[in-house]
Order: structure tokens, then sequence, then C-alpha cells
């Protein structure tokens, strides 16, 4: 994937800690200069020693050293600072918060070789489908559960070939949602199947099984809110924390995400763009939203009007946060964090500024990150391990206090200057 060059004449400030052997390394003070180049160079050896998944030129997993802010960058880092979040549009001190879903939201990983075999998977009535074919079994063990909040959500990876599946809406308990004629006429056992809205094999575009570890991360189709991405992508791992540094943009569902009706062509040349109309940027492949406001918000819903989608941010646009290595250590300190939590929180808001985050989903409420979730209960004993021990309650408010003000925060130049205007 190509990318767009750094301007040459933008400098980029960085105080080099200089190690035994008297290389500079990226992330420090912005005291000393260098060039946009060297600092991009630099930022992708860090990450070389923990590389992410996926392919190391696709979008979210280069470094934001390497990229342009968006000419149009203050409009957008004034919108998800002020408007992002409900209670943000009505409470100056709940602007730029940022939760971390643990649990309910969240989407936990599940190791295929611990499965007990393979599983027949079955669509609930209300269900989105799949892209299984005509292979209809997964690996599953029946202990693994979903994230507990409405979506269910979860994945299983194979680390052997770099599979992945992913689960949406998976009735662990309750399988009734599977009960119908045909299902039934099928072979459905409950209790025994698999019972899901959506459940999808990662696949590349021309429809071939996708190896997350060289993959672009674009699918067949089939993704979250933003389009068709892997359900791997944007997600931190417990592996990458523990190693010590996440190095790819992260998720963000956020509740002010834009709708349309999407803009035509002609009027991307207006200042209709964002306000009349709706578009999206890449990576995102679809305006999630794409004849108005998110349908299952009730009274919070956002209104369709100009004036309300105004305020909006569109899916697949890519913020960084603009804070110093000083910066962030302040922030620990005041928010008294030691140990290893503050280890954890330092992670996240280094990979808000190195990589930052991409509007991924439509939430009814805040901004939040998904990362490997705690209903996998191995996984909740290490995350207790790196200090996150009250999952959704305070430790979802991790980065309380993170982001105070708009000029913290850029909008990067997308990989494609070609709006998305299409479901």
């Amino acid at each position: 994937m190509s990318m767009t060059p750094p301007r040459l004449a933008v400098a980029i400030y960085l105080t080099l800690s200089i190690a035994a052997a008297g290389c500079s390394v990226p992330g420090g003070d912005m005291s000393s200069p260098i060039e946009p180049e060297t600092a991009c160079d630099l930022a992708r050896e860090k990450a070389a020693t923990n590389p992410p998944f996926f392919a190391a030129t696709t979008s979210w997993n280069v470094p934001v050293a390497c990229l342009d802010d968006r000419a149009d960058s203050s409009r957008w880092a004034h919108n998800w600072f002020n408007s992002a979040t409900y209670l943000g549009r009505i409470d100056p001190t709940q602007r730029g918060a940022i939760d971390i879903a643990f649990d309910e939201y969240s989407t936990p990983i599940y190791n295929a070789a611990e499965a007990t075999g393979n599983h027949r998977f079955f669509l609930t009535w209300w269900g989105h489908g799949d892209n299984l074919g005509a292979e209809r079994t997964i690996p599953w063990n029946p202990a693994w559960r979903p994230a507990p909040g409405n979506d269910g959500e979860m994945l299983i990876v194979d680390h052997t070939t770099g599979r992945e599946w992913g689960l949406w809406g998976v009735q662990p308990v309750n399988w009734s949602g599977c009960l119908t004629i045909g299902n039934l006429l099928a072979g459905y056992q409950p209790g025994v199947d698999i019972c899901a809205s959506m459940v999808t094999v990662a696949r590349e575009p021309d429809g071939s099984f996708s190896d997350f570890r060289t993959s672009s991360g674009t699918s067949d189709g089939w993704g979250r809110g933003m389009g068709a991405i892997h359900g791997l992508a944007l997600l931190p791992t417990l592996d990458e924390i523990e190693n010590g540094s996440i190095n790819h943009a992260l998720n963000m569902e956020t509740y002010g995400s834009m709708f349309g009706p999407a803009c035509t062509p002609a009027q991307m040349a207006t200042s209709a763009a964002g306000v009349s109309c709706g578009f999206a940027t890449a990576p995102a492949t679809r305006l999630e939203w794409f004849d108005g406001p998110a349908q299952y918000c009730g009274p919070v819903a956002q209104q369709n009007t100009d004036a309300a989608r105004a305020q909006t941010v569109p899916p697949g646009m890519r913020f960084a946060l603009n804070l110093t290595d000083t910066q962030i250590e302040a922030w620990l300190d005041n928010r008294g964090y030691s140990g290893p939590k503050r280890s954890t929180a330092r992670i996240f808001a280094v990979a808000l500024r190195d990589f930052g985050w991409i509007i991924s989903d439509t939430s009814c409420w805040g901004s939040s990150i998904a990362v490997d979730g705690v209903a996998n209960p191995a996984s909740s004993a290490r995350w207790a391990a790196l200090g996150i021990i009250d999952h959704d309650q305070s430790e979802g408010r991790l980065l309380d206090g993170l982001i105070t003000s708009a000029s913290q925060v850029r909008a990067i130049e997308p990989p494609s200057p070609t709006p998305v205007l299409n479901r």
C-alpha cells in the first residue's frame, strides 16, 4: 500500500534517548529537531521489536510519524474532542474521555488449539449470515464464552495457520434463537451446536483464507462497523501488551460517528460534505449508517439534522495524540498509577500518540477501545497481572484525564484520498 510521503518542511521534535550503542530511539520529549524521515524510520524500527498482526505495510500498522496531518485536522480534532461522546456534548468536563472495554463490549480471544473439536454453526432467526461456505463447522470448546454485552462478540484464532473466526450475537445459554424450522430440519441440537447471529472466517477479497500474520487485513466483504476489515485488526491483544507495546492504530467505537445520507461526489467538493451529507474515509470501506443516525440508540440517538451531522467524525478517520513522554509521565503521576497498572496505562497512552486510533464502530454513549476481553478466564488472569482487576468498572476509565483539549489531537491523512460514499 503506498503511503503519502511526509512534508519535508515539517520538523518533528523528539528528545533522543541514547542507548549504550549510541543509537537514538523514538518517543521522547519534543526538544531536539530531527527530519520526519528519521522519525518515521525510528518508529518503524521500534515497532519491529514487537510486531503487530497483519502486514507491516497495512495502513494502521504505519506509525503516524510516517504520515501527514490532514489539512483540515483542526476541524476533525475539534469534533472528536467536543462531540464524540454523548456526555461530552452536554458536560465540558467529560470531553476527550476514552473508555477501555475490558468486559461487556470487549472481544475475547480463544486459541483454536484449545478447541475440543469442530462444531456446527446455526444462524439465529434475526441473524446477519456467514461466509463459511459449504464447511459449516468451526473450532469450538463448550467452555468458551463471548463478551457479556449485547453484541456477544468473540474471536477464535489458529496460530498455526493464521486463520481467524469472528462470532457476533453468540447465544451460549439461550439457544432458542436458533429454534427455526429450517435449523431443526437441518439437525440443530440446542446446547451442542453453536447458535449465533453471525459467524465469519477471515478471507481475502478473492475469497481465499487469510493469514493474520501476513494479510493486509482487508476482507471479502465481512467485518466490523467500518466495513470489510478483519476482527483482529486494530484490536489490542494481551500478547503485545505483555511484550511492552502496541504498535498499530487502536479501534475506537464512538457516539459521534458520521451518518448519511451519503454525499455524492459533487457534494464532496463543497461545504456540504460532513454537514448536509456524510462520508467515510479509508481504511473504512463503508459509511456504517448510510441513511441517518444509528437506529438503536433510543432517546440519546443523534438527530438527523445538518447541525448534528456537523458535530460528527467520519468512520475510518485516524487521529493521534500530541503528548511528550514527560507529559505522559506527569499524567501517570497525577493519576497515582504505580507498578503494572502504570506500565499498562503508559502502553496505551504511547500507542495513542505513536499510532493513534481509527473510528471503527458506532456506540450509543461514549468512545471506547475494545480489547482482548476478560470473558476468557485465562485472559482475565493475565489482565490482573497487568494491574487491571475491576475490568469495566474503574479500570474502564484507565485513560481518564489523558486528553484535555482539542489541541492535543491530530487528524491523520488517510491511506487513500478517495472518500467512501457507499454502504
